[in-house]
């Protein structure tokens, strides 16, 4: 599951996806995690906020950028 998460926080009048309900997605869906950050999440440090959504979700959740590159096989099932 691939998930664009722009908004640290919810509350503008742009309706994108927030820190909170990405993880509210995460724990009911519980897929193998891939979340990618947009630019203004990047200020808020994310491969730490994805550190700490695995240990709260208990799926392994990793930070994305342009670019990147991971091997889906070693995702954890």
């Amino acid at each position: 599951m691939i998930i664009n998460v722009v908004r640290l926080t919810p509350g503008t009048t742009i309706d994108h996806l927030s820190l909170p309900k990405a993880k509210q997605m995460i724990e009911e869906i519980k897929p193998n995690g891939y979340i990618h950050f947009g630019i203004m999440m990047w200020q808020a440090r994310p491969w730490e906020l994805a550190k700490r959504l695995t240990e709260e979700a208990g799926i392994s959740v990793i930070t994305a950028r342009d670019g990147g590159r991971f091997d889906l096989s070693q995702l954890q099932k």
